[in-house]
């Protein structure tokens, strides 16, 4: 005894409880939406930028950004299938494009994810670099005072009190250090 389903009626009976509790479609402002504390037991305390921990979330977003349209539907007796099964091809439809839409959001979040750690990394090498030459220059300014260079002690040492401005300064102190040596500093060839 094969029961059918009556589609028009489900759907009738979903359009009435719409209508009986009065939902629409208008967007709710993110300050208005209710926030559950269970959120807090899944994200870390600490808020510090962690490579490894980027590096884990990328790719598991990267893995599992596809939502899949069709799951393994399970339930303990095969009537309770067969209205699973049925219900799920009714709603076809109206799911597909829903999860296909939510695969191209994930899609382009895990890229955005891509191109902040691709800048972080970036920004990383670019600090390495300027650690770099700032001990260079450290140790430039060092030799220099060793080597007894009254020009560079007092420049160094005015520095503060110049009533320059700072571009006036470096330009002051560029001008001064070519003179004094007859070139220009090794780290503007």
């Amino acid at each position: 005894m094969a029961q059918t389903i009556d589609v028009e009626k489900i759907m009738d009976e979903i359009r009435a409880d719409i209508e009986r509790r009065e939902l629409d479609d208008t967007l709710v402002p993110f300050d208005e939406i209710p926030f559950s504390n269970e959120i807090m037991t899944v994200l870390p305390d600490s808020h510090e930028y962690s490579r490894k921990e980027l590096r884990r979330n990328l790719l598991y977003a990267a893995d599992h950004y596809k939502v899949p349209l069709d799951r393994v539907i399970e339930a303990g007796n095969t009537g309770a299938m067969t209205v699973k099964k049925a219900v799920r091809k009714f709603t076809r439809f109206y799911i597909k494009p829903v999860v296909e839409d939510q695969n191209s959001v994930n899609a382009a979040l895990v890229n955005a994810l891509r191109q902040e750690r691709n800048y972080i990394q970036a920004q990383e090498q670019a600090v390495r670099e300027l650690k770099e030459r700032l001990a260079a220059l450290e140790a430039e300014i060092e030799k220099l005072k060793k080597a007894g260079r009254p020009e560079t002690e007092s420049a160094v040492s005015s520095h503060e009190g110049d009533p320059r401005g700072t571009e006036e300064k470096s330009s002051w102190y560029l001008k001064k250090a070519d003179k004094s040596t007859g070139t220009k500093p090794r780290y503007f060839k």
